[in-house]
């Protein structure tokens, strides 16, 4: 059985310059999910209705957990063929990039969807957004056989800006919610780069030595870089804030989604998982290949066991590392043998698919584990994407996508039951977790993941 993660990745800058072509094809992202078609997606409310019972023998202290799922369909632009979500803020604003069409759109609740505008740009390649809805990204100029690259600030209030790139091109890859920017600098008269760099709201460019080309791909709150840099094909991952010169680390890489922590702590991959910190590299005390999925911004780490069990790499089981206490808890798989996780967020939820393998096919069910490791079921035609700080997750669900909003119902129903409340643009359904068995979290499993 192979079973294929299904999150959405990014190809990250190999530290080499480009030619025009070459730029071209490593700004093209992937998209997610089947094509669309040509859709005006409405608003529709529906029906769901879900209740699980605890498994056997397990103790009232853990009956389930009650949750409230409510979905709002996010519309699709008239015309888009590839839509992907890109990136989501803790206001669950969503950032998509329609990869045939070549363009990114910002979408929110109030607003719908907004296109987003660089004036003479030919390819929009947008990358990361904040709390403050500022995106940023690439953008290719195509004119007959030669190919101009910028990179550019937007905002829904001053709409687009080109960035500094003396001597050169840009490329940026993250914004914090100061409004600082990370990427690399080429220089096209020296021929070198890409060089570390971070950009200032004021303007200010500043470049950080690097024994080697590297561009930075994470910001933390306080404009804390991280990337890697390529050595001849050998990466190291590095960090660098204040000084001019980035800091190498034990690290070889720091995975699909890579991430500061409000802590300044990196995780990174080296012949396992580990955390950077400036006090000392702590590192996963697990063994086997293991996939870096994401971090989140409390520091926790979201893994997965690779398996090479057809001949290629695949995810087979998830599980949440916490650096600080150094304890690891694999994903519950009350609803089925694989859980794999595509998300984390601070207070350690997950959300991914539960998978198993049924008559010789694949079959998958939408899933959010709670901080508890309680497995919610979201729907066999629900994939997700994207979750922020809020349980909010951008999921793709029959032939659109949709937000998700989940909230726990405090004190949990005795014995637990389901309801259902519809209106004509949201579905709201109230869910029973299936709390985890004892056999699915790892000998010394963190208080938070008890249960």
């Amino acid at each position: 059985m192979v079973i294929r993660n299904t999150s959405c990745g990014r190809d990250r800058p190999t530290g080499s310059p480009l030619t025009p072509r070459a730029r071209r094809g490593r700004l093209a992202r992937r998209t997610w999910g089947s094509q669309l078609g040509s859709i005006a997606v409405t608003l529709s409310a529906l029906v769901a209705v879900c209740a699980a019972l605890p498994p056997a023998g397990v103790a009232a202290a853990t009956l389930p957990e009650q949750w409230t799922v409510t979905s709002v369909d996010i519309t699709t632009p008239a015309g888009a063929q590839q839509l992907a979500p890109v990136a989501m803020n803790d206001a669950g604003h969503v950032l998509f990039r329609d990869g045939q069409k070549d363009e990114a759109f910002l979408w929110s609740p109030a607003a719908g969807m907004v296109q987003i505008e660089v004036p003479g740009s030919t390819q929009l390649f947008p990358h990361a957004l904040n709390n403050h809805d500022q995106v940023v990204g690439v953008r290719t100029i195509l004119s007959g056989p030669d190919t101009t690259v910028d990179s550019w600030v937007w905002s829904p209030e001053a709409g687009a800006r080109l960035l500094a790139a003396p001597q050169g091109w840009a490329e940026v890859w993250a914004v914090n919610d100061a409004g600082q920017i990370a990427g690399g600098l080429y220089d096209d008269v020296n021929h070198t780069g890409p060089q570390p760099t971070r950009w200032e709201p004021d303007g200010t460019v500043t470049r950080f030595e690097s024994p080697f080309p590297g561009s930075a791909v994470a910001i933390g709150l306080d404009g804390t870089i991280a990337g890697t840099w390529n050595d001849n094909g050998a990466g190291t991952a590095f960090v660098a804030r204040d000084a001019k010169a980035v800091t190498p680390t034990a690290g070889v890489g720091l995975g699909r989604h890579p991430s500061v922590s409000d802590q300044d702590e990196v995780p990174m991959t080296t012949s396992g998982l580990a955390q950077w910190r400036a006090t000392g590299t702590r590192r996963w005390p697990g063994t086997g290949l293991v996939d870096l999925t994401a971090g989140s911004r409390s520091g926790l780490i979201l893994g997965g066991h690779i398996t090479t069990a057809v001949g290629l790499p695949t995810v087979s089981g998830s599980f949440v590392w916490d650096p600080t206490t150094g304890s690891t808890t694999e994903l519950s798989t009350a609803l089925a043998p694989h859980a794999i996780g595509s998300a984390i967020d601070r207070a350690g939820a997950v959300v991914g698919v539960s998978l198993q393998e049924l008559g010789g096919r694949t079959t998958f069910e939408g899933t959010f584990w709670s901080a508890t490791n309680q497995a919610v079921a979201l729907g066999a035609t629900t994939s997700p994407a994207l979750m922020n700080d809020h349980h909010q997750v951008v999921a793709f669900r029959d032939d659109r996508f949709v937000l998700l909003q989940l909230d726990l119902l405090a004190p949990p129903p005795s014995p637990p039951d389901s309801t259902t409340t519809t209106t004509s643009t949201v579905t709201t359904t109230t869910m029973a977790a299936v709390p985890a068995s004892p056999a699915s979290s790892a000998v010394g499993a963190s208080p938070r993941f008890a249960g």
